[in-house]
């Protein structure tokens, strides 16, 4: 897979996504996009997808940076089979609604009920709360992880302002191992 990065206002993600990118990528039954804040907004896609997806960003005055795509954690890359379906679902899923912040609870709550009574946390043998007090320990867990990272982003950008950038972390936060590709350092389109 490929992954495009476009540092772009929050604001502008959704505009992006299903007038830019959409109309190419609704035929790529692996592609999902994950809106990261001030890490920008991640696309991936198919290889096939990658030129016409590329050319079209070009065509709009996008300058995304790119590089492949493997599987960052451990349980993507074991379960990737459902993991790019439950991606590629959840982002077909925002391409194709618009939900305000009730039926974004409901949908949620949907989701993550069937998860957890599949997967037998609401069933048989065991007690009735096991599914609160999972969803509960995921919330404290998330913040904390949220919490370290904003952190990590805000003494990058410190860093980046006060000029003593040492040019190993790039803006996400994240080592950069000099894969990531932009126009400039590939010879252009």
């Amino acid at each position: 897979m490929k992954e495009f990065r476009i540092e772009v206002s929050t604001e502008e993600y959704m505009t992006i996504l299903k007038n830019i990118a959409y109309p190419v990528l609704k035929k790529d039954p692996q592609w999902h996009f994950w809106n990261e804040g001030g890490w920008g907004l991640l696309v991936r896609c198919s290889d096939e997808f990658f030129s016409p997806l590329l050319k079209r960003f070009l065509k709009n005055k996008l300058h995304p940076t790119f590089q492949d795509w493997e599987h960052d954690q451990r349980v993507v890359e074991e379960n990737w089979d459902y993991m790019k379906k439950i991606f590629h679902l959840n982002s077909e899923f925002a391409m194709e609604h618009t939900l305000d912040e009730k039926d974004i609870w409901l949908v949620m709550d949907r989701m993550v009920h069937s998860f957890f009574n599949t997967h037998e946390m609401t069933a048989r043998n065991r007690p009735f709360f096991e599914e609160s007090n999972q969803i509960s320990h995921m919330l404290i867990g998330r913040a904390v992880y949220d919490g370290m990272k904003f952190q990590e982003l805000d003494e990058i950008r410190k860093k980046e302002k006060d000029g003593n950038s040492s040019g190993e972390s790039d803006k996400s936060g994240l080592q950069d191992k000099g894969e990531r590709t932009t126009l400039e350092n590939n010879g252009g389109a």
